[in-house]
């Protein structure tokens, strides 16, 4: 596998949240339903700083990976797992028309994100010299629903979400332990 240069782009971004207004104010002991609309605010905010940290997709989201071209051994590396499915796998080909590649053409190993050409099928040949001539959607996180995703996640969104209401005013801070916790949960990510 090569390290290729790539860029990313969010397509769809989640439905749901893994955590609601109203959890954030249960944990925080918050009584006013006031602010409910900063709250989802500051939970979307705390979501993206902890997927980051964990280098996780928390709930279902579509993202499109592009690359000058297909690698020489076949086998691309997605970024932001988990990964649940590949939307499209399209290509400029030599003569710069895009094309859809076959599902059966290639091979997604969910669990480590690799992305590879099926047994003795290549990659089709791209335009040479052509900026994003391969576009990959895919979708990754854990699921349609914020039950699907680990609890500690939850609770790092909570507890950023209440750090980040708390200090309206001044630099987020990871709130104590969240760190940890989520390097316990996944090594080598933060």
């Amino acid at each position: 596998m090569i390290d290729l240069a790539y860029s990313l782009k969010l397509i769809t971004g989640p439905t749901v949240w893994v955590a609601t207004a109203a959890e954030v104010r249960a944990w925080g002991r918050i009584v006013e339903t006031g602010e409910d609309a900063d709250i989802l605010e500051t939970i979307k905010s705390a979501t993206g700083v902890m997927e980051v940290l964990a280098n996780r997709i928390f709930c279902t989201q579509t993202f499109e990976m592009r690359l000058d071209g297909f690698p020489a051994d076949g086998v691309i590396q997605l970024p932001t797992g988990p990964w649940q499915s590949i939307t499209s796998v399209k290509a400029r080909d030599v003569d710069g028309v895009e094309q859809t590649v076959t599902s059966t053409d290639y091979l997604l190993d969910e669990a480590s994100g690799r992305l590879s050409s099926a047994p003795d099928i290549d990659w089709p040949d791209t335009q040479s010299g052509r900026p994003a001539a391969v576009r990959i959607q895919y979708k990754a996180g854990y699921g349609d629903a914020a039950t699907a995703c680990p609890l500690i996640a939850k609770r790092a969104v909570i507890l950023g979400t209440l750090d980040e209401l708390e200090n309206r005013h001044g630099r987020f801070a990871i709130p104590n332990g969240i760190r940890e916790k989520l390097m316990a949960l996944w090594p080598g990510t933060i």
